[in-house]
């Protein structure tokens, strides 16, 4: 028997299991699909680049050396936040107050920015306040055309 057929029929071997079945062991653990699932998702979405000191400005958490006792605050409130939606089995958040002006929208951002940091995190910031949105102001990005509008 030549080298060539001898290796046909180990990697024949490999690929079918001692009972001439397929060899559902190894094989397919190697084969397993270990991409994003959700990266094709994101092809589409355009890239915003943001201005930092645009941000520093709306003490948006940028993680600069000033803002560092805001910024251990929010890692504290997100983890505590990501313990207790894991704990409940929740998959989203409301950040909301009674009155305008109380910090929702600085709170989202910070709060969105710090769990976005956690590996295996994955995190949508949506403005919902269709009558006075705000989030694309302290971003300093321009809405999309065509947003929804109260």
């Amino acid at each position: 028997m030549s080298k060539i057929q001898s290796a046909l029929e180990k990697v024949r071997d490999l690929r079918l299991g001692a009972d001439g079945g397929p060899n559902l062991g190894r094989r397919e653990a190697d084969e397993v699909d270990t991409r994003d699932p959700m990266a094709d998702t994101w092809v589409g979405i355009p890239q915003v680049n943001l201005d930092v000191m645009e941000l520093a400005r709306h003490r948006i958490i940028v993680g600069d050396s000033v803002h560092e006792v805001a910024e251990m605050s929010y890692k504290m409130l997100r983890t505590r936040m990501i313990r207790r939606m894991r704990d409940n089995n929740w998959s989203s958040i409301v950040v909301t107050s009674a009155d305008a002006g109380a910090g929702k929208s600085v709170t989202a951002i910070n709060l969105a920015i710090s769990a976005a940091r956690e590996p295996n995190q994955t995190v949508y910031l949506i403005d919902l306040d269709l009558r006075r949105s705000s989030l694309h102001k302290y971003l300093g990005v321009q809405p999309p055309a065509g947003d929804l509008t109260a």
